[in-house]
């Protein structure tokens, strides 16, 4: 047997030792080894001792297992309903054609139409219209002005004014328009301004056609002639 010791020591054998000197050496193997251990007992403590268990006593008990419920009854059988065969309608009897002869349709009948015969044309009687009457010379009017002025002279001279217009004390200017003819008479005079009073432009168209005047002269027209004066009223005048 080889032993072996601690701290690096070289191996011995027991018979090369002898028996005491083997015993010895044992023993002190055996000190040392004690002695490292306690060593390492008080540099490493042990630890501390773990706390009793409290231990509870639990006793099984097995409880009695429920019955099982009963087993549903089992659903009632349905039984189908018999079908009753559905009788199937017969078709009505289909009834034989009978084929009626047609008539042909009758022919259409074709009227001839006789056209009429035109009218005669009736020719427009010609109406021989009679040639447009000769347009009238050119009438010389150079001395209306004048014939105007002459008759304005005559009228004013010669006007007789009412007396209620007179009374009243009235006056103003109506212009008279007259159609005279080429032997001085008037066919017919109308006011184509008035005055503002009825009874001064009344005045004025009695003044015109009170009296007739001269025949027109050769530098007038010899056609009737139109006209124009304007008649002043004033009983003040004079």
């Amino acid at each position: 047997m080889t032993a072996m010791t601690m701290g690096g020591l070289p191996p011995w054998k027991p018979e090369e030792m002898g028996l005491p000197r083997a015993t010895a050496a044992t023993l002190v193997i055996i000190a040392v080894t004690g002695a490292l251990m306690y060593g390492a007992i008080q540099v490493f403590p042990q630890a501390p001792p773990k706390p009793p268990l409290n231990v509870t006593e639990v006793k099984m008990v097995t409880l009695a297992q429920p019955k099982p419920p009963p087993p549903p009854p089992p659903p009632p059988k349905v039984v189908p309903p018999k079908l009753e065969p559905i009788p199937i309608p017969k078709p009505p009897p289909i009834p034989s054609r009978i084929v009626v002869p047609t008539k042909p349709p009758p022919k259409p009948v074709i009227h001839r139409v006789v056209p009429k015969p035109p009218p005669p044309v009736v020719q427009a009687p010609v109406v021989n219209t009679p040639p447009p009457p000769p347009q009238p010379a050119v009438q010389n009017t150079s001395g209306i002005p004048a014939y105007a002025a002459g008759m304005h002279d005559m009228i004013e001279n010669n006007i007789t004014i009412p007396p209620a217009l007179a009374s009243l004390g009235l006056s103003g200017t109506a212009t008279i328009q007259a159609k005279v003819d080429p032997n001085g008479h008037v066919e017919w005079a109308k006011v184509i301004k008035s005055s503002g009073n009825p009874l001064i432009d009344k005045a004025a168209l009695d003044g015109v056609l009170g009296h007739p005047y001269r025949p027109f002269t050769s530098n007038m027209p010899t056609i009737p002639a139109i006209i124009t004066v304007a008649i002043e009223i004033d009983p003040n005048a004079g």
